[in-house]
């Protein structure tokens, strides 16, 4: 199985990964960290390649810096009007479907499910809230098993 983790917090993609290695026996798990990691990389990504594609609903647009060391902010102009970091994930399952992307999608967050997810094109993506991980195999198996 190979899947697909946009996820910014370091801690719970590891408690995550950790947790898939375990259930799934040669799992391969690749990371995307942030929005503008995911823009910079999918030209080179192989979309078709994945099973499953796990999604925190908010990630940052781009790393913090280093301390001491002064980034420029590389956000659009209309960050805050497109929902900021709080549709991030939203915004990353969209390109990830305009590209190419045809694997199922679980969007993950501890808050409410956005309303984002009803417009036609992202009905098909599934929201589980991050307390239910034991609900979240369970899901991943539904969501790949085989005909």
């Amino acid at each position: 199985m190979r899947i697909l983790i946009i996820e910014d917090d370091f801690t719970w993609f590891d408690l995550l990964r950790t947790d898939l290695e375990g259930r799934y026996k040669g799992v391969e798990i690749e990371r995307i960290a942030t929005e503008s990691e995911l823009a910079s990389r999918i030209v080179g990504i192989d979309l078709q390649g994945y099973d499953i594609a796990l999604i925190d609903l908010i990630i940052r647009f781009d790393s913090p810096p280093a301390i001491g060391i002064e980034q420029a902010d590389r956000r659009p102009s209309n960050y805050a009007e497109i929902g900021g970091r709080f549709m991030a994930g939203v915004r990353c399952a969209q390109r990830l479907r305009e590209e190419g992307l045809l694997c199922p999608v679980i969007l993950y967050s501890a808050s409410a499910r956005p309303s984002a997810l009803d417009s036609s094109s992202l009905s098909d993506i599934t929201f589980l809230k991050k307390d239910q991980v034991d609900r979240w195999f369970q899901k991943i198996n539904e969501l790949v098993a085989k005909p």
